[in-house]
């Protein structure tokens, strides 16, 4: 479904179809983003009014946002939507928040997989997939690393000149 802009809707004094004319001469100047837009905004409320589980999944996953599951959906499901965890994903740190009372629960993601009974979501969960700690130091290194050799240095400098 495009949105067609005739007759009111301007650009520049003229009918937009008219500021294209010489691109398109038969069709109406649409545009498709407008489109795409009201298309996901009308799947959300026709999910919404379905009765479907609106819960979000931030942190480490391939796609983090705001999901509407349909059934009773578990933990497992939400994170597989959002894509799946990325390779720094710690699976032993995850922080679901129910949104109903406020908890927060500290889960270890393999540990529920393993035994093969299912966290079911709420509407409003929240599911925070935390950065594993060796991926921290990794990404910390290269700062050390550079700290570490301005402190050499001014050491030796130091050593140097109270020598002379």
């Amino acid at each position: 479904m495009d949105i067609k802009l005739n007759g009111d809707s301007r650009q520049s004094g003229r009918p937009a179809c008219a500021v294209h004319a010489g691109r398109r001469k038969t069709r109406p100047l649409t545009y498709r983003a407008v489109t795409v837009v009201l298309a996901l905004a009308l799947a959300s409320s026709a999910a919404a009014e379905a009765g479907a589980v609106r819960a979000a999944v931030w942190g480490e996953v391939v796609n983090p946002g705001q999901y509407y599951l349909s059934g009773s959906p578990d933990i497992l499901e939400l994170i597989s939507t959002g894509g799946g965890p990325t390779p720094d994903a710690d699976l032993s740190n995850i922080l679901l928040i129910r949104e109903r009372d406020g908890t927060r629960t500290r889960l270890n993601l393999n540990q529920i997989a393993t035994k093969g009974e299912p966290l079911f979501l709420t509407s409003g969960d929240v599911v925070i997939v935390h950065q594993s700690f060796w991926r921290k130091v990794q990404r910390a290194l290269p700062v050390l690393t550079t700290l570490v050799t301005v402190a050499n240095l001014a050491i030796t400098v130091t050593l140097l000149a109270t020598q002379e």
